[in-house]
């Protein structure tokens, strides 16, 4: 779907009326007629902004030429093609962000994205790892800045009597 600047309706885009177009992309999209349910159809005709979202997902090798990357997230295409040069140090079945170099949608086998692997988070299976991985794919911030960190460190350690009446004491309960 490609939701309209005026708000108003919402556009249905097939798959075969994508182009090169991904999931958060803005873009400029055309309005056809409508299918046989009703509903506001169109059809990108081109990307003005990309995303910008990490391609998060788990990198397989293929052969000498290379692999390829599959996507955790199932709105975005995959899987993405790798070629042993854009490969950067990856393994089969690390956890890595790609960036894309060449946009398609897969119409043959042969016809995949490719990428290029710009993070290698280690090995999948590692908890740690899809920690990390996670991070990354929803864009939390890893550290603390220096602004940040001098605030925490001026604050007290013991919290005053008014306060503590009117909190909830959970120290000795296991919060997950």
């Amino acid at each position: 779907f490609v939701q309209c600047d005026d708000r108003t309706e919402d556009l249905y885009i097939s798959s075969r009326d994508m182009g090169r177009a991904f999931h958060g992309d803005m873009v400029q999209a055309e309005r056809i007629p409508q299918g046989p349910q009703g509903r506001s159809r169109g059809r990108i005709l081109k990307v003005i902004e990309s995303s910008g979202f990490p391609w998060i997902g788990t990198f397989h090798y293929r052969s000498h030429h290379g692999g390829v990357v599959f996507l955790d997230d199932p709105r975005l295409p995959g899987p993405v093609e790798i070629a042993r040069v854009h490969q950067n140090g990856a393994i089969d079945r690390d956890r890595v962000e790609v960036e894309l170099i060449e946009r398609s949608f897969r119409q043959t086998a042969s016809e995949l994205p490719s990428g290029r692997i710009v993070k290698i988070f280690g090995p999948a299976d590692d908890p740690g790892v899809r920690f990390k991985s996670l991070i990354a794919q929803f864009g939390f911030i890893e550290e603390f800045s220096a602004a940040a960190l001098r605030e925490a460190q001026a604050l007290r350690d013991e919290i005053n009597p008014v306060e503590r009446s009117v909190r909830r004491d959970l120290r000795d309960k296991l919060i997950v």
